[in-house]
């Protein structure tokens, strides 16, 4: 089944295993206002497709400057 780039539908456990971190990084993100998951009707975090590349383009700008900082 195929869903829309901006449909909410994976979940945090889900979205941590895909891009290999811990989910309380991704409510880290979330205090931090760097990415702002969908909530269902019982308040559960949803992502979408975009939400994973947005998440993905700032675990390698992290990088980055982690690794620009060890120089």
């Amino acid at each position: 089944m195929m869903h829309n780039y901006d449909e909410p539908v994976y979940l945090i456990s889900i979205v941590a295993k895909i891009l290999d971190i811990h989910p309380q990084t991704l409510r880290q993100y979330e205090r931090e206002n760097l990415i702002k998951p969908s909530r269902s009707n019982g308040r559960v975090r949803l992502y979408s497709q975009r939400d994973i590349d947005k998440l993905n383009k700032i675990l390698s700008a992290k990088k980055r400057l982690n690794f620009e900082s060890q120089k």
